[in-house]
């Protein structure tokens, strides 16, 4: 998340200059600006499919009371 962060304040840090001197097309400058911030968003629905992968498997891999366990009602 902090690499998302950092990427979304350096692009524009670095692009701004050159830009600004004339050294970097302004439509190079939006399309590199746009390429980073798609990575951005995609780096951030990554780590929101990895978190719900983790609360899946936390809540598939907890002790469950099964047929014939003392805890189990009515088991054997």
């Amino acid at each position: 998340m902090l690499q998302s962060l950092a990427l979304s304040a350096a692009i524009p840090i670095v692009l701004i200059p050159p830009a600004a001197l004339g050294v970097v097309s302004l439509a190079a400058v939006i399309v590199t600006h746009e390429v980073a911030e798609v990575l951005v968003i995609a780096t951030g629905v990554r780590a929101g499919r990895m978190s719900a992968r983790d609360r899946v498997q936390t809540t598939c891999t907890e002790d469950h009371p099964r047929r014939g366990d003392r805890a189990y009602p009515g088991g054997v």
